[in-house]
Protein backbone atom coordinates (compact mmCIF):
# COMPACT_ATOMS: atom_id res chain seq x y z
CA UNK A 1 0.00 0.00 0.00
CA UNK A 2 1.55 3.44 -1.51
CA UNK A 3 -0.29 6.76 -0.49
CA UNK A 4 0.99 9.40 -2.65
CA UNK A 5 0.42 12.99 -1.73
CA UNK A 6 0.68 15.69 -4.32
CA UNK A 7 -0.05 19.48 -5.19
CA UNK A 8 -1.89 20.40 -8.16
CA UNK A 9 -3.30 23.13 -9.66
CA UNK A 10 -6.42 22.86 -6.86
CA UNK A 11 -4.43 21.98 -4.19
CA UNK A 12 -3.47 19.33 -1.94
CA UNK A 13 -4.46 15.71 -2.48
CA UNK A 14 -3.68 12.31 -1.59
CA UNK A 15 -4.38 8.79 -3.07
CA UNK A 16 -3.82 5.35 -1.60
CA UNK A 17 -4.81 1.78 -3.46
CA UNK A 18 -6.12 -1.07 -1.51
CA UNK A 19 -6.16 -4.85 -2.68
CA UNK A 20 -9.53 -6.43 -2.78
CA UNK A 21 -10.40 -9.96 -2.40
CA UNK A 22 -12.00 -9.77 -5.44
CA UNK A 23 -10.56 -12.33 -9.25
CA UNK A 24 -9.56 -9.98 -12.06
CA UNK A 25 -11.87 -9.85 -14.82
CA UNK A 26 -11.35 -8.38 -18.19
CA UNK A 27 -11.86 -5.23 -16.91
CA UNK A 28 -8.66 -5.54 -14.84
CA UNK A 29 -7.51 -6.01 -11.47
CA UNK A 30 -10.02 -4.34 -9.09
CA UNK A 31 -8.71 -1.80 -6.15
CA UNK A 32 -10.49 0.69 -3.82
CA UNK A 33 -9.28 3.60 -4.29
CA UNK A 34 -8.87 6.07 -1.31
CA UNK A 35 -8.97 10.04 -2.83
CA UNK A 36 -9.07 12.98 -0.29
CA UNK A 37 -8.69 16.28 -2.49
CA UNK A 38 -11.08 19.66 -2.12
CA UNK A 39 -14.20 19.95 -3.74
CA UNK A 40 -16.09 22.48 -5.89
CA UNK A 41 -17.39 24.45 -2.73
CA UNK A 42 -13.75 24.29 -0.66
CA UNK A 43 -14.68 21.22 1.66
CA UNK A 44 -12.08 18.17 1.88
CA UNK A 45 -13.50 15.44 1.21
CA UNK A 46 -11.80 11.90 1.03
CA UNK A 47 -14.01 9.03 -0.84
CA UNK A 48 -13.74 5.42 -1.06
CA UNK A 49 -14.02 3.27 -4.74
CA UNK A 50 -13.56 0.82 -6.78
CA UNK A 51 -11.09 1.11 -10.02
CA UNK A 52 -9.65 -1.67 -12.50
CA UNK A 53 -6.35 -1.50 -12.96
CA UNK A 54 -4.37 -2.75 -15.66
CA UNK A 55 -0.72 -1.98 -16.68
CA UNK A 56 -1.18 1.86 -17.69
CA UNK A 57 -4.02 2.74 -16.87
CA UNK A 58 -7.12 2.65 -14.54
CA UNK A 59 -10.66 2.62 -15.46
CA UNK A 60 -13.81 3.37 -12.86
CA UNK A 61 -17.48 1.75 -14.02
CA UNK A 62 -20.14 4.60 -13.10
CA UNK A 63 -23.32 3.78 -11.05
CA UNK A 64 -22.43 0.29 -11.34
CA UNK A 65 -19.10 -0.20 -8.89
CA UNK A 66 -18.87 0.90 -5.10
CA UNK A 67 -18.43 4.39 -3.99
CA UNK A 68 -18.56 6.45 -0.92
CA UNK A 69 -18.29 9.69 0.67
CA UNK A 70 -15.65 8.64 3.74
CA UNK A 71 -15.39 12.14 5.30
CA UNK A 72 -16.15 15.56 4.57
CA UNK A 73 -14.73 18.87 6.23
CA UNK A 74 -15.20 22.49 5.49
CA UNK A 75 -11.48 23.52 6.16
CA UNK A 76 -8.42 25.15 4.90
CA UNK A 77 -6.63 22.68 2.41
CA UNK A 78 -3.79 22.27 3.37
CA UNK A 79 -0.86 19.24 3.13
CA UNK A 80 -1.12 18.97 6.78
CA UNK A 81 -5.03 18.59 6.70
CA UNK A 82 -5.41 16.08 3.91
CA UNK A 83 -2.43 13.81 5.86
CA UNK A 84 -4.43 13.92 8.53
CA UNK A 85 -7.43 13.43 7.20
CA UNK A 86 -6.46 11.04 4.55
CA UNK A 87 -4.71 8.91 7.63
CA UNK A 88 -8.51 9.32 9.99
CA UNK A 89 -9.69 7.65 6.39
CA UNK A 90 -7.01 4.60 6.24
CA UNK A 91 -7.89 3.57 10.02
CA UNK A 92 -11.23 2.82 8.39
CA UNK A 93 -9.66 0.51 5.50
CA UNK A 94 -10.37 -2.84 6.25
CA UNK A 95 -14.38 -2.25 7.34
CA UNK A 96 -14.22 -0.14 3.61
CA UNK A 97 -12.72 -2.79 1.62
CA UNK A 98 -14.99 -5.05 3.30
CA UNK A 99 -17.96 -3.00 2.47
CA UNK A 100 -16.79 -2.44 -0.90
CA UNK A 101 -16.11 -6.36 -1.34
CA UNK A 102 -19.57 -7.07 -0.53
CA UNK A 103 -21.47 -4.49 -2.87
CA UNK A 104 -19.03 -5.76 -5.72
CA UNK A 105 -20.61 -9.52 -5.11
CA UNK A 106 -24.33 -8.54 -5.14
CA UNK A 107 -23.77 -7.48 -8.73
Amino acid sequence: METRVEKHRSGWSAKTLLDLPLPDTDDGTPKLRLSTYKDGRGRLNTYAGIVWVSPGWERTRVFKDFHKLVLSEAKTVTEKAVRIQHDAALKMADSLVAEAAAFQTKE
